[in-house]
Protein backbone atom coordinates (compact mmCIF):
# COMPACT_ATOMS: atom_id res chain seq x y z
CA UNK A 1 0.00 0.00 0.00
CA UNK A 2 1.28 3.42 -0.82
CA UNK A 3 4.40 2.29 -2.24
CA UNK A 4 5.31 2.97 -6.03
CA UNK A 5 6.81 -0.62 -7.57
CA UNK A 6 8.51 -0.79 -11.16
CA UNK A 7 8.43 -3.42 -12.49
CA UNK A 8 10.70 -4.40 -15.69
CA UNK A 9 11.42 -7.10 -17.79
CA UNK A 10 13.49 -8.42 -20.82
CA UNK A 11 12.31 -11.33 -23.04
CA UNK A 12 14.60 -13.75 -23.58
CA UNK A 13 13.68 -16.12 -25.79
CA UNK A 14 10.82 -19.00 -26.48
CA UNK A 15 12.01 -22.80 -26.31
CA UNK A 16 9.52 -24.68 -28.17
CA UNK A 17 9.61 -28.48 -26.50
CA UNK A 18 7.55 -31.31 -27.41
CA UNK A 19 4.31 -30.79 -25.40
CA UNK A 20 4.56 -26.71 -25.40
CA UNK A 21 6.66 -23.89 -24.92
CA UNK A 22 8.98 -22.27 -22.11
CA UNK A 23 9.37 -18.36 -22.49
CA UNK A 24 12.26 -16.61 -20.56
CA UNK A 25 12.40 -13.38 -19.39
CA UNK A 26 14.99 -11.43 -16.84
CA UNK A 27 12.76 -9.19 -14.31
CA UNK A 28 13.28 -6.66 -11.84
CA UNK A 29 10.66 -5.21 -9.55
CA UNK A 30 12.14 -1.74 -7.33
CA UNK A 31 10.46 -0.12 -4.69
CA UNK A 32 11.07 3.43 -5.14
CA UNK A 33 9.98 4.14 -1.07
CA UNK A 34 13.21 2.70 -0.01
CA UNK A 35 15.41 1.55 -3.09
CA UNK A 36 14.85 -2.03 -2.77
CA UNK A 37 15.09 -4.61 -5.77
CA UNK A 38 14.13 -7.76 -6.60
CA UNK A 39 15.97 -9.86 -9.78
CA UNK A 40 15.21 -13.02 -10.76
CA UNK A 41 14.42 -15.20 -14.86
CA UNK A 42 10.66 -15.86 -14.86
CA UNK A 43 9.86 -18.91 -16.80
CA UNK A 44 6.69 -19.21 -18.51
CA UNK A 45 5.18 -22.70 -19.01
CA UNK A 46 2.69 -23.42 -21.39
CA UNK A 47 1.89 -27.54 -21.79
CA UNK A 48 -0.53 -29.07 -23.96
CA UNK A 49 -2.82 -31.37 -21.96
CA UNK A 50 -1.63 -29.46 -18.13
CA UNK A 51 -3.37 -26.26 -16.99
CA UNK A 52 -4.94 -24.24 -18.75
CA UNK A 53 -2.88 -20.99 -19.38
CA UNK A 54 0.39 -20.29 -18.25
CA UNK A 55 2.26 -21.45 -15.01
CA UNK A 56 5.12 -19.01 -13.99
CA UNK A 57 8.39 -20.20 -12.40
CA UNK A 58 10.25 -17.31 -10.20
CA UNK A 59 13.73 -18.25 -10.06
CA UNK A 60 15.68 -15.40 -7.88
CA UNK A 61 18.81 -14.00 -8.86
CA UNK A 62 20.83 -15.91 -6.22
CA UNK A 63 19.29 -19.14 -7.01
CA UNK A 64 20.70 -18.67 -10.61
CA UNK A 65 24.29 -20.06 -10.77
CA UNK A 66 23.18 -23.55 -8.38
CA UNK A 67 20.50 -24.09 -11.10
CA UNK A 68 23.02 -23.20 -14.05
CA UNK A 69 25.21 -25.71 -12.33
CA UNK A 70 22.29 -28.37 -11.52
CA UNK A 71 21.79 -28.03 -15.66
CA UNK A 72 25.24 -28.95 -16.10
CA UNK A 73 25.02 -32.21 -13.63
CA UNK A 74 21.70 -33.66 -14.44
CA UNK A 75 22.72 -33.35 -17.88
CA UNK A 76 25.34 -35.76 -17.44
CA UNK A 77 23.25 -38.34 -15.90
CA UNK A 78 22.70 -41.41 -17.40
CA UNK A 79 22.94 -45.43 -16.86
CA UNK A 80 25.55 -45.18 -14.73
CA UNK A 81 24.64 -43.66 -12.01
CA UNK A 82 22.56 -46.57 -10.64
CA UNK A 83 22.78 -50.23 -11.06
CA UNK A 84 18.87 -50.48 -12.03
CA UNK A 85 17.69 -50.40 -14.93
CA UNK A 86 15.98 -46.78 -14.92
CA UNK A 87 16.72 -43.77 -13.41
CA UNK A 88 15.69 -40.13 -12.58
CA UNK A 89 17.79 -37.09 -12.01
CA UNK A 90 16.38 -33.81 -10.51
CA UNK A 91 16.97 -30.45 -9.00
CA UNK A 92 14.48 -27.90 -7.69
CA UNK A 93 14.53 -23.98 -6.70
CA UNK A 94 12.85 -22.62 -3.89
CA UNK A 95 10.43 -21.41 -6.67
CA UNK A 96 9.23 -24.86 -7.54
CA UNK A 97 10.74 -24.53 -10.86
CA UNK A 98 12.31 -28.17 -11.08
CA UNK A 99 14.33 -29.38 -13.85
CA UNK A 100 14.85 -33.58 -14.68
CA UNK A 101 17.22 -35.89 -16.79
CA UNK A 102 15.45 -39.27 -16.86
CA UNK A 103 15.39 -42.75 -18.36
CA UNK A 104 12.92 -43.48 -21.33
CA UNK A 105 10.51 -46.62 -20.46
CA UNK A 106 11.46 -47.31 -24.53
CA UNK A 107 14.86 -46.83 -23.95
CA UNK A 108 16.90 -43.78 -24.50
CA UNK A 109 17.41 -40.64 -22.02
CA UNK A 110 15.35 -37.56 -22.03
CA UNK A 111 14.80 -34.11 -20.14
CA UNK A 112 11.88 -32.28 -18.56
CA UNK A 113 11.38 -29.14 -16.60
CA UNK A 114 8.33 -28.60 -14.59
CA UNK A 115 6.81 -25.32 -12.45
CA UNK A 116 3.56 -24.10 -10.54
CA UNK A 117 2.66 -24.53 -6.82
CA UNK A 118 -1.05 -26.04 -7.10
CA UNK A 119 -1.13 -26.67 -10.73
CA UNK A 120 1.55 -27.66 -12.22
CA UNK A 121 2.83 -28.06 -15.73
CA UNK A 122 5.98 -30.18 -17.28
CA UNK A 123 7.34 -29.75 -20.73
CA UNK A 124 9.08 -32.86 -22.58
CA UNK A 125 12.20 -32.17 -24.29
CA UNK A 126 15.38 -33.73 -26.06
CA UNK A 127 18.80 -33.10 -23.71
CA UNK A 128 19.58 -30.99 -26.81
CA UNK A 129 16.45 -28.49 -26.01
CA UNK A 130 17.48 -28.78 -22.12
CA UNK A 131 20.39 -27.38 -22.96
CA UNK A 132 19.57 -24.92 -24.81
CA UNK A 133 17.22 -24.00 -22.08
CA UNK A 134 20.30 -23.34 -19.86
CA UNK A 135 21.59 -21.61 -22.14
CA UNK A 136 18.47 -19.07 -22.30
CA UNK A 137 18.90 -18.76 -18.43
CA UNK A 138 22.65 -18.19 -18.61
CA UNK A 139 21.54 -15.28 -20.85
CA UNK A 140 18.69 -13.69 -18.81
CA UNK A 141 21.58 -13.49 -16.00
CA UNK A 142 24.00 -11.53 -18.17
CA UNK A 143 20.71 -9.40 -18.93
CA UNK A 144 20.16 -8.71 -15.06
CA UNK A 145 24.09 -8.38 -14.66
CA UNK A 146 24.31 -5.70 -17.35
CA UNK A 147 21.53 -3.45 -14.84
CA UNK A 148 24.54 -3.54 -11.81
Amino acid sequence: METILIKGRTYVATLKAQNGQARVEATEIRDTANSTRAQGVVITIVADGGPSGEIRSLIDYDEIDPLIKAFDTVAKSDETITKLTHFESRYRTKGDFEIMVFKQLAGGVAAAVEGGFFDRSRLLMTLDDFVKLRWMIVQAKERLDETK
